[in-house]
C-alpha cells in the first residue's frame, strides 16, 4: 500500500512490557507495513526490549520510588492558581485533592506505550529553545493552545459523528436546559424541554496521580516528550493524590488498574525515559486517522398509570 508523508504517522512504540498481542494488535490495525508483524521483526524486537527491562530491573530497580514532589518557583505559583479557578477545573478537581509541583520526568511512570511524532514535533516547535519558567508553566496548564476544529454530520435520522485529528475529543455532558435561551434555531412545534450533548475538548494541564509512593503521568506525555527532547527534566504538573484506594479508582486509567503490578510495584516500571531509550522502543509507520464520535439519540413513548 503506497502513501504519503501527508497521509501517515511516526509512532514511538514502547516494547518489553506484556502483554505482547497488545504490540502485535497495534501493528496489524495501524502499521503501513504489515510485515514487521509477519516476518516475526517485531517480536524479535520485543523480546530483546524484554530481556533489556530485566537487566534494567537490577541496575535501575527503585528508581520510580519516593520521587520528589517539589513546591513550584515564586514566579510560576500565579499563573497555577489562576488555572485552576475555572468552573470546569474545579467540577474536574471537586472529587480528589490535586496540588500543582514540580516533577522529575526521568522518574515518572507512564503507562502509554505510543507517542505520535508529529504531535510532539508540533509542541517542540511552539515552544522557545531555551524556555524561562513562565514558558514552562504556561505549556503545563495548557495556555493559548489551539483546539484542533472538529467536523459534525448527521450520519443517520438519529446518529451524529464528530471528527477530529485530536484523541483528546471526548463528550463532555449532557444536560437538559431552558429551550427559550437556545438561539438560532427554530423547532417544529412548541419546545417545552431541550437537552443539550457538548462535545469537546478536556481540562489540559500536564496532570499525574501518586500511588504507592509513585507518580504516574495521566496527561500531557506529548509535552513531557517535546520538553525531555529540549532536555528539561523538571516540569509543572498537577498531581492527584491516590495513595487512598476510592481516590485511587477515580483516577487511574483502566490501563493501569488492570495491571497494577507493572506500575506500581515492579522495581523498573515503564518511564518516560524510555521513550528516548532505543533498546526499549521500535518507531511504527501508520495510516494518519482521525479520532470519530458517535452520538446516538432514541424515544421512547411509554403509558403510565397517574398516581
Amino acid at each position: 500500500m503506497h502513501t504519503d508523508d501527508a497521509q501517515t504517522d511516526d509512532y514511538i512504540y514502547l516494547l518489553g512490557r506484556p502483554p505482547l498481542a497488545d504490540c502485535l494488535r497495534f501493528a496489524r490495525s495501524n502499521a503501513v507495513d504489515r510485515g514487521i508483524v509477519e516476518d516475526g521483526t517485531l517480536v524479535q524486537e520485543w523480546r530483546r526490549a524484554n530481556e533489556r527491562i530485566r537487566d534494567l530491573e537490577a541496575s535501575e530497580g527503585g528508581i520510580a520510588d519516593d520521587p520528589p514532589l517539589a513546591p513550584l518557583p515564586p514566579e510560576m505559583v500565579p499563573f497555577a492558581e489562576r488555572a485552576v479557578q475555572s468552573a470546569a477545573t474545579r467540577r474536574t478537581m471537586q472529587s480528589v485533592p490535586r496540588r500543582w509541583h514540580l516533577i522529575d520526568l526521568d522518574r515518572v511512570i507512564v503507562y502509554q506505550k505510543t507517542i505520535n511524532l508529529r504531535f510532539a514535533s508540533a509542541v517542540r516547535a511552539s515552544f522557545p529553545a531555551k524556555p524561562e519558567p513562565e514558558d514552562l508553566i504556561r505549556m503545563a496548564i495548557g495556555e493559548n493552545r489551539t483546539l484542533p476544529k472538529v467536523r459534525c454530520s448527521q450520519a443517520l435520522d438519529r446518529s451524529f459523528v464528530f471528527a477530529s485529528t485530536s484523541n483528546d475529543l471526548q463528550f463532555l455532558d449532557v444536560v437538559p436546559i431552558d429551550p427559550g435561551t437556545i438561539t438560532g434555531y427554530e423547532p417544529s412545534g412548541h419546545a417545552v424541554a431541550a437537552v443539550v450533548a457538548y462535545i469537546g475538548y478536556g481540562v489540559n494541564f500536564i496532570n499525574a496521580f501518586y500511588a504507592n509512593k509513585r507518580i504516574v503521568l495521566s496527561n500531557g506525555s506529548h509535552r513531557a516528550y517535546a520538553l525531555r527532547e529540549l532536555g528539561i527534566t523538571h516540569v509543572p504538573c498537577l498531581v492527584g493524590d491516590a495513595s487512598r484506594e476510592e481516590n485511587f479508582d477515580l483516577l487511574a486509567p483502566p490501563e493501569v488498574k488492570q495491571y497494577r503490578h507493572h506500575y506500581l510495584a515492579a522495581p523498573r516500571p515503564p518511564l518516560l525515559k524510555d521513550y528516548f531509550e532505543p533498546s526499549l522502543r521500535t518507531l511504527i509507520r501508520t495510516v494518519r486517522r482521525n479520532q470519530l464520535l458517535q452520538l446516538q439519540h432514541t424515544f421512547n413513548r411509554i403509558d403510565a398509570p397517574v398516581l
